[in-house]
């Protein structure tokens, strides 16, 4: 996915996912939610939906103060991503 923030190109392939949420209504999988790095150091989240649910739609922004990296499940990978940009620490 590509979008236009604040006068910067952003292309969602070239960030680094550093978490994930997926989205269900009624227990159907509706999309997911990522969060990425790019590499000028921007938080990016983006939305992708499968048309599932109204209000699961596709969408891409830079991150604000609601997108708590708690809020997101990670894999090994994406959790070395979110370590390398400093969104979490190893406790």
């Amino acid at each position: 996915m590509k979008a236009t923030i604040n006068s910067k190109r952003y292309n969602t392939d070239n960030l680094d996912v550093c978490g994930h949420r997926d989205h269900y209504n009624n227990g159907t999988y509706s999309g997911t939610t990522y969060l990425g790095v790019h590499q000028d150091g921007t938080v990016i989240v983006w939305t992708v939906a499968n048309g599932n649910d109204l209000w699961v739609t596709d969408g891409i922004h830079e991150a604000d103060a609601s997108d708590q990296i708690d809020q997101y499940d990670m894999t090994e990978a994406e959790e070395a991503n979110a370590i390398k940009h400093g969104l979490i620490t190893l406790a």
